[in-house]
């Protein structure tokens, strides 16, 4: 993410048979719809909460 100069984005894997991890693609729209609703993770708050701390920080 680093060496692409992405801040925030969404990155899909999937996990072979054999135990390893192939990347498929980076979203740096970062959507993640799919996970917090059904999960209930509350993603959105979380990454709120954290930009809001980062921005409280750098002024």
């Amino acid at each position: 993410m680093k060496g692409l100069g992405f801040n925030t984005g969404s990155i899909d894997l999937i996990l072979t048979p054999d135990g390893d991890y192939v990347f498929l693609e980076i979203n740096p729209e970062g959507q993640f719809g799919m996970v917090p609703h059904p999960c209930n993770y509350f993603l959105e708050r979380e990454m709120a909460i954290i930009f809001k701390k980062k921005i409280s920080n750098e002024a």
